[in-house]
């Protein structure tokens, strides 16, 4: 195509893919009513645009190199999409020595209850939950309705579970609650046990380090990894990560978002 002398300039703008507010906005100086657009009006920079395609995800890790980032084959309460920052857990066969120790451990750190609460109660707004429990089905069962009202309260947000869960019925109560599982089962968790927290964890195919960029949808999960979100121009995205971050109800949030939180070693 023929460039016109007279247009100046030719340039491509890149975008993060983040929500923007809806409807018009007015300009720094109030001069003139515009809609919102490119970047300049997201409405949280910490979280993706729920309307952004997995397709559209996957190609871009895919041109960066990162081969094993999508995952598939799940079950859902609904077809609503589950999008955030991932707090990672590791779970494995329990064994008693081992987790005498792992508990022993917790106590001394003020940690309190079962070790399948314990990632629960680092959650914050915004957070996924993200599991490996290798998989299991049968007594393999990470949350129930119970757990699940404390994700909910405390994250606003859904799970992705490579385990089970439990009670379907009253998760689905839950509103504004998604859950990513490989089955639903009636048992209760049993011969399971913690062994690593916002360490990086492997979900079927896929590797995920705590602070990915989560984007679940019923075609499957996509972890992002955060250093990508970080080269996106928009320099508020930024300090977003490094920190304090403005959320959708406006609100400026203190304190590090999970990719900043130290790994807790359960061993030793």
């Amino acid at each position: 195509m023929r460039r016109p002398s007279t247009c100046g300039r030719w340039s491509i703008w890149i975008t993060a893919p983040y929500e923007q507010i809806h409807g018009w906005v007015v300009g720094g100086n109030k001069e003139f009513k515009h809609y919102a657009y490119h970047g300049y009006y997201a409405l949280d920079y910490t979280l993706l645009d729920r309307n952004i395609g997995t397709e559209d995800a996957w190609n871009i890790l895919n041109n960066e190199g990162y081969h094993c980032q999508f995952e598939g084959g799940w079950k859902t309460i609904t077809d609503s999409p589950i999008v955030g920052r991932a707090l990672t857990a590791c779970f494995i066969p329990s064994r008693p020595d081992l987790e005498k120790s792992i508990k022993d451990k917790g106590k001394k750190e003020g940690r309190i209850g079962n070790t399948n609460s314990w990632p629960i109660d680092a959650l914050s707004k915004g957070d996924v939950y993200v599991a490996d429990g290798f998989g299991k089905i049968a007594n393999g069962t990470l949350i129930g309705d119970n757990l699940g009202n404390s994700i909910y309260a405390r994250s606003g947000n859904g799970v992705v579970f490579d385990a089970s869960a439990r009670d379907l019925e009253g998760l689905s109560e839950i509103a504004g609650f998604n859950a990513f599982v490989r089955d639903w089962d009636p048992t209760y968790l049993k011969d399971e046990m913690l062994i690593g927290l916002n360490t990086p964890i492997r979900i079927g195919h896929a590797v995920v380090l705590p602070g990915d960029l989560v984007l679940a949808r019923k075609e499957g999960v996509v972890f992002i990894p955060a250093h990508l979100a970080e080269k996106a121009p928009a320099p508020e995205l930024r300090a977003a990560l490094d920190g304090d971050h403005v959320g959708r109800d406006g609100v400026t949030r203190e304190g590090a978002p999970v990719q900043q939180q130290d790994p807790v070693s359960l061993l030793g």
